[in-house]
């Protein structure tokens, strides 16, 4: 990415001072504490099991944990890491400053490599995502920073991974947008894309950063853009649940009357029909309630707006109503039909589908609350089923 590029991600809401976890974590002597001494190098019969033969035959090949060998290889690509930075600075986009930061990867990668569990590792990952991410290898850079998130959550690159990794979800999110899906199946040459399906991979990795950091400086900006990529791709469940979240957890956020609105049009979105799930519909209303209360306002200019979407949802409620009284009126199940037209016209009495309930109301009067017995006859040739009769008859008890 360009200086240009970076200027457009939200620097100004990371944290300062990072050097503090540093200096906890130093020695008396200036030197590095490190996180494990899980070092041996000798061969075990666990070190057989499946999972550990790939560092098994690290040790068999005499490529094991070694401290001194990752110290000098870390070295190595921090001097050629600090080379690029400063050929980057004066032309981001030339091939040879991109292959600048890629001469420094395999030093930083047999550095995290020989001597793992420790600042060593740490220190190396983190360059080593660095070096990919600013030759345009996002992919892999990503694939870095996650690995250093997971072994290191406390790291004090945090601020910084995050900035970058939001960065690669959102550049690949918008490029999505702008690429038709069937131009471009499968990525096989460019190291900016994943292999396919950038969209999907742009919203898991925002996913990733409100997780691995739910405290963290980017963590609602992430939940934002995460929700807004969701609905705008029609998954309106996932993203009303992720603008909830947001709402519910990050009440500081400057996004917070953004994630009100978009978790309104959301679960509206959900709803399919009088003849379905009116739970979203219910959500809707309270969600829309709580964005008049909280953000007057922001919403003066939206009032009438909003306005009309309640008496809509409303309506749409009493529809709900109206079909359930209309399903027993076609039965002839009268009582029920009642209910539900008397509970639709004391619940919903602006609607205009509360007048239609009177007049039906009306035209009940006097009909019989269940429909009449079919072959009546037939029914009582046959005797009444046992688990019907009482359990204590009539004058038993005294």
């Amino acid at each position: 990415m360009t200086p240009d590029e970076l200027s457009l991600m939200p620097r100004d809401r990371l944290a300062s001072g990072q050097e503090a976890w540093g200096a906890r974590n130093a020695t008396a002597n200036g030197g590095s504490e490190y996180y494990s001494e899980r070092h041996d190098t000798s061969i075990k019969a666990k070190d057989f099991a499946p999972e550990k033969l790939p560092q098994t035959w690290k040790k068999l090949t005499g490529r094991g944990p070694n401290r001194e060998i990752a110290e000098t290889a870390l070295t190595r690509g921090r001097q050629q890491y600090q080379v690029a930075v400063a050929a980057w600075q004066q032309s981001a986009d030339a091939p040879t400053t991109q292959a600048q930061f890629l001469a420094a990867v395999s030093d930083l990668q047999q550095a995290a490599d020989r001597w793992p569990d420790s600042t060593i590792e740490e220190d190396a990952l983190f360059l080593l995502g660095e070096s990919h991410f600013f030759a345009n290898e996002y992919t892999k850079a990503n694939k870095a920073y996650e690995q250093l998130v997971e072994l290191y959550p406390a790291t004090r690159y945090m601020d910084q991974v995050q900035a970058h990794r939001f960065a690669i979800a959102k550049y690949w999110l918008d490029v999505a947008k702008e690429t038709p899906v069937v131009s471009s199946p499968v990525n096989l040459t460019d190291p900016k894309y994943p292999l396919n399906d950038w969209a999907g991979h742009g919203r898991r990795l925002l996913d990733r950063i409100r997780l691995d950091d739910p405290t963290g400086k980017l963590a609602d900006d992430a939940a934002f853009l995460l929700g807004t990529a969701l609905h705008e791709n029609h998954q309106y469940f996932e993203a009303a649940e992720t603008f909830a979240d947001l709402r519910n957890n990050y009440p500081g956020s400057r996004h917070q009357f953004n994630a009100h609105l978009l978790e309104f049009q959301s679960r509206l979105a959900m709803y399919d029909g009088k003849y379905y799930e009116g739970q979203p519909l219910k959500q809707a209303e309270d969600v829309l309630r709580l964005i008049l209360r909280r953000f007057p306002n922001e919403s003066a200019d939206l009032r009438e707006e909003l306005t009309q979407q309640a008496a809509a949802i409303r309506n749409m409620l009493a529809e709900r109503e109206m079909a359930m009284a209309d399903y027993h009126m076609s039965r002839s199940e009268n009582l029920a039909a009642r209910f539900y037209l008397e509970t639709l016209i004391e619940s919903y009495p602006e609607t205009d589908v509360a007048r239609d309930a009177r007049t039906k109301l009306e035209s009940l009067v006097g009909k019989p609350d269940e429909p009449a017995q079919v072959a009546k006859w037939l029914v009582d040739l046959f005797p009444e089923p046992r688990s019907t009769r009482p359990l204590i008859r009539s004058g038993t008890l005294k």
